[in-house]
């Protein structure tokens, strides 16, 4: 723009004065103030000063719109706008390449919303579809990974309980591994562990002084070893208790089959002996093998009732067991043909024919 002047002066000095001189129309004196002003804001620019540039060149697009250099203002400030709109959106794609894809979505709106007639308000607009798409998929995948954490969580806890449930039943703290098993099935209803601890639920014993007595109608005799038939032959066991009545049955129709077992058998006479219970301690049990001078004759000793609870046995694992005569497979060696029986009244035992009636408790070996 000086340069134009520069030979505007030359022009008007060289040209004999007679001589009209008329200035061009770029030199027209609009086009002149507008070269000021513009030339102001570029030193304004130059000085880091431009809020104070931009004042001039919206003073030459209003005071001289129709000037060439409101053109050139205008073309200015358009490039300028373009510019700011595409470092934004280089922004947004940035933020998509590390798949920050909410961040890129807010980028992209923001070059249409503040700069909406750019070439980069028009790529962001094209842009967004894409980037929703990959934000849903984002999404997606997140909660994928949350749920799955929350699941591997869930079944930590539920592991751990159940751990604690087995140690427990290790211990023979039946009780306490009861708690536990029945925690993971009221708290995971619907997992696998649940239908294990459900199933340790069903099968767990609870320990009744010596015995382990379990809830399909076993007990094991932690002392022996020997596993019984809670109940007397004729009875049934019915979850909880013996229902019906005992009855004489000889071992050879008594069923063989129960609770998934199939050796059951009649016990040996010091077999059966070993569930002899005497309330008064007298003794409180007798030993299986060891010869008792007075078991045969007194048993638990004293009246039945009064001095020791009968049946003399523990009812609360061998309940409505009758005070009679059980049968042994042992025969008394003194009296050939004979057998040795045990009465539950007294708790004392003695030899009669095996033709007689007698009730019968059946036994296993516990391992």
């Amino acid at each position: 723009m000086r340069n134009r002047l520069i030979i505007m002066l030359f022009i008007a000095l060289t040209v004999p004065a007679v001589q009209a001189w008329e200035l061009p129309s770029f030199l027209s004196p609009d086009e002149s103030k507008a070269e000021e002003l513009y030339n102001k804001a570029l030193d304004l620019e130059v000085q880091n000063q431009a809020d104070k540039a931009s004042l001039y060149y919206q003073d030459i697009l209003t005071r001289y719109p129709d000037t060439e250099t409101a053109k050139a203002v205008r073309k200015k400030m358009e490039d300028a706008k373009e510019a700011k709109a595409d470092a934004v959106y280089q922004k947004a794609l940035q933020a998509e390449a590390r798949q920050d894809f909410a961040q890129a979505l807010v980028y992209c709106r923001e070059v249409i919303n503040r700069y909406p007639d750019t070439r980069s308000a028009s790529t962001a607009q094209n842009k967004l579809a894409d980037l929703e798409q990959a934000q849903q998929a984002a999404q997606t995948r997140q909660q994928q990974r949350e749920a799955e954490q929350q699941q591997q969580q869930a079944q930590q806890a539920i592991d751990d309980l159940y751990q604690k449930a087995l140690q427990y039943e290790a211990r023979q703290d039946f009780d306490n591994a009861r708690l536990y098993y029945q925690d993971v099935v009221n708290r995971y209803p619907d997992s696998s562990t649940a239908q294990a601890a459900q199933a340790k639920l069903s099968n767990l014993p609870t320990k009744i002084n010596r015995y382990l007595a379990y809830p399909d109608g076993t007990a094991l005799d932690t002392v022996t070893g020997l596993m019984w038939m809670r109940c007397s032959v004729g009875q049934k066991w019915d979850g909880s208790t013996c229902v019906g009545h005992a009855q004489w049955k000889d071992a050879k129709s008594a069923s063989k089959n129960f609770a998934g077992y199939s050796n059951w058998r009649l016990p040996s006479i010091d077999e059966l002996r070993t569930l002899v219970y005497c309330s008064n301690g007298k003794p409180e049990y007798f030993s299986m093998g060891e010869d008792d001078a007075d078991f045969s004759s007194l048993g638990c000793g004293g009246t039945p009732g009064q001095d020791y609870a009968f049946p003399t046995i523990i009812q609360e694992v061998f309940p409505k067991t009758p005070h009679r005569w059980f049968l042994s497979d042992s025969l008394v060696l003194s009296h050939p043909g004979n057998i040795h029986i045990l009465n539950f009244g007294r708790g004392y035992y003695g030899g009669d024919s095996p033709d007689n009636p007698y009730y019968v408790r059946l036994v296993r070996n516990g391992q």
